[in-house]
This record gives C-alpha cells, structure tokens and sequence, in this order.
C-alpha cells in the first residue's frame, strides 16, 4: 500500500476498496485519506455504492477528510440497515462536525439525535465530546 500511495496511484487504491479482505479494504482506506482533497471526488459516489464495505469505506474517508461535500449522504447513511455502514457515517460526521461546528445548526433534531445515540453506542465519547465542544465554543464565539 505505501508503494502505491508514494505511486500517487489512487485508481489501485480506490479499486482496493471493493476487495474481500476488510484489511486490506480498512489499509486502502486509511492511505487514500492521506491523499485529503484529492480523492474527495472519487470518495463522494462510492458512499451509495451498492457494496456495504464500499459505502463504510468510503465513510471512513470522507470523515478523515473532514469531506463536507459528503455530509447530506452522511445523514442518509444514519439511517442505513448496515450497522457498520451506520457506524461509520457516525463517526465521519461527528469528525466533521467537531471541525465545523457551524454546520451542526443545520442538522436537523432528528439527525442530531440519530448521531449522538449511535456514537454513545459505539462508546465513541471521545468524538461526542470533540463534536459538543465544538458546537458550544461556536455558540460563545
């Protein structure tokens, strides 16, 4: 992976998402998010991929992107059967959402709910956290 990510080769990266293997997906996953901006393009589609592991991976990415392109499907996917999928469209919005507290307003209650239910239940405290201070320090700004 770290020849094909000093390679720049994103395709090969990109088509390893859809691999058999979650380590090798969860490995394509973490190098395209090194890439950032560049690989937002190709990321935002493959989260209505119709291959669950495709759409988690791609969530994944958008949330280490910190993506705002990808957050109204990020939304979508909190509604998702997949509990992985689910998951990590908690959690890639809750990254974003710490890093841009003023889209939180935008959220509806219902979502805002959604979210923070899920990442109680993934005990992913560290990011409600992050994501709740983000938001208050907007609101005292």
């Amino acid at each position: 992976m770290e020849l094909l990510r000093e390679r720049g080769d994103k395709g090969r990266l990109l088509a390893l998402l859809y691999s058999d293997s979650w380590h090798v997906r969860e490995r394509a996953a973490q190098v395209l998010a090194t890439f950032g901006d560049l690989v937002e393009a190709d990321i935002l589609p493959m989260l209505n991929e119709g291959y669950w592991y495709v759409r988690a991976a791609a969530a994944y990415v958008a949330g280490e992107i910190q993506s705002l392109k990808a957050v109204p499907t990020l939304l979508k996917l909190l509604h998702e059967k997949n509990y992985t999928v689910r998951n990590e469209a908690a959690r890639a919005l809750a990254k974003i959402l710490a890093r841009h507290p003023e889209l939180y307003n935008d959220v509806d209650p219902e979502h805002r709910v959604l979210l923070e239910n899920l990442l109680k239940s993934l005990k992913a405290f560290d990011l409600l956290e992050a994501m709740r201070n983000a938001r208050a320090q907007q609101g005292s700004s």
